[in-house]
Parts: C-alpha cells; sequence; structure tokens
C-alpha cells in the first residue's frame, strides 16, 4: 500500500481528495491545524479507516518531521 501525506485534509477539497485516496488503496497522512475546520473532523467518512492517520499540527512544526519518520 502506498502512503501519501495530505495537508489541509479537513477542509472541503482535501477531504474529498482524502476519500478518493482512500478508495485508490492509499494510506493517507493527514495534517491540519485545524485553525477554520474545528467542527469538520466529526462529519469524516474515512476518520475510522485503517488506511487513515490524522495529526493536529502546522507544517512548519518541528516535531512533525520525528511523527512523518514513524510512517515511512
Amino acid at each position: 500500500m502506498k502512503k501519501i501525506v495530505v495537508t489541509g485534509g479537513l477542509g472541503f477539497i482535501g477531504s474529498n481528495l482524502i476519500d478518493l485516496l482512500i478508495s485508490k488503496n492509499y494510506y493517507v497522512i493527514n495534517i491540519d491545524k485545524v485553525t477554520y475546520s474545528s467542527n469538520f473532523y466529526n462529519t469524516l467518512e474515512h476518520k475510522n479507516s485503517k488506511k487513515y492517520k490524522f495529526f493536529k499540527c502546522d507544517i512548519k512544526d518541528k516535531k512533525l518531521k520525528n511523527i512523518l519518520f514513524k510512517y515511512k
């Protein structure tokens, strides 16, 4: 299974992209700082998928690289 990182995946475009990628058998890592979409996460169809992982953080966070290396 291929893995892909999506930034801003809680927005309208990002969440639809994630749905498509999961349907194409990708493992999706979603990074979003949840500034504009705080309630949107509860409506995502893929949030309980075994092919999906969500991290609430800013893409500029220096700790992010350590998190991502776990999923390489």
